[in-house]
């Protein structure tokens, strides 16, 4: 693979800002994920630069998902707990029933009515799945004028995805799902 064509799937899917450049958010969307313990010390440091307060509502989204059929607790609930022990007094409101991206969108959407009442919202997710995300919610007439992504890194980020064969793949099969559900309609272009 080029240089250059890892360049432009790096941009197109790595959207997320970094934490230096988030602002305070009234309202934050986690969409669930197997990173439970790296998604909660990123709250943390959110909490201690401001950009999240206990005013600020935190939807946690997630069920169990189609890979972690095994696990007993859903992904909303193994995040919340992971943010519990670090002892941070915060809104945090649990959505179990999403298994996919649209869900986790659907369904807080669902919860929280009147997005437009939110001035500011971040949307948290595994690094590389903050394009769909982001089509995702424009598909759902998110205010996207209002959203920010933040992509948590686990095992694959923008730095070292194309570095191994198990990374390649899993990126690579993202951007083949971004085209499945675009011409499914799930996405917006």
């Amino acid at each position: 693979m080029s240089n250059d064509t890892i360049e432009k799937i790096t941009e197109f899917l790595f959207i997320g800002k970094d934490i230096e450049d988030l602002k305070k958010y009234d309202l934050v969307i986690v969409l669930g994920n197997n990173l439970y313990h790296e998604v909660a010390l990123e709250i943390k440091k959110m909490v201690k630069k401001n950009i999240i307060d206990k005013d600020t509502l935190i939807v946690i989204s997630g069920n169990k998902g189609l890979v972690n059929a095994d696990i007993t607790s859903t992904e909303a609930e193994i995040i919340n707990a992971e943010i519990n022990k670090l002892n941070l007094s915060l809104n945090i409101v649990l959505e179990k029933r999403a298994t996919n991206t649209k869900e986790n969108l659907v369904y807080v959407k669902e919860y929280l009515q009147d997005l437009n009442k939110y001035k500011h919202i971040l949307i948290i997710c595994k690094s590389y799945l903050g394009r769909r995300a982001l089509m995702c919610a424009d598909a759902l007439n998110y205010p996207l004028n209002k959203i920010d992504i933040y992509g948590v890194s686990g095992e694959y980020n923008k730095l070292n995805w194309h570095t191994n064969t198990k990374a390649r793949k899993r990126i690579l099969e993202e951007l083949q799902r971004i085209g499945e559900y675009t011409l499914k309609g799930d996405l917006k272009m």
